[in-house]
């Protein structure tokens, strides 16, 4: 089950981090390049929240939305999912399950 933290509670200590991980939502700022390469990105203002025991068999690109409609995002057309991409991290948007799975 999907748990949105309530603001300052710290985050769980999960007895296998390889079924279970905690997902931070940066949100309601502005995502900017601050350098040169593909990996030097800034979140400028918005707030920031998790969702603890977010289960890794069961994660996909609709389990996002609903996070995101779970912080008040009805409107798919009003976010954007980014991640780093796992070796590289470069930052990659997410727009399907296949691009969800490289980070």
């Amino acid at each position: 089950m999907v748990v949105l933290k309530e603001s300052g509670g710290c985050q769980p200590i999960y007895k296998d981090a390889n079924e279970v991980v905690t997902f931070k939502f940066f949100h309601g700022g502005k995502l900017v390049k601050n350098g040169l390469t593909d990996n030097e990105w800034s979140y400028l203002g918005g707030e920031v929240s998790w969702f603890d025991y977010c289960e890794v068999d069961y994660m996909s690109i609709l389990e996002l939305f609903g996070m995101a409609k779970d912080l008040g995002y009805d409107n798919g057309y009003d976010v954007s999912f980014y991640g780093e991409e796992f070796g590289t991290g470069r930052l990659i948007q997410i727009v399907s399950d296949s691009t969800f799975y490289l980070v």
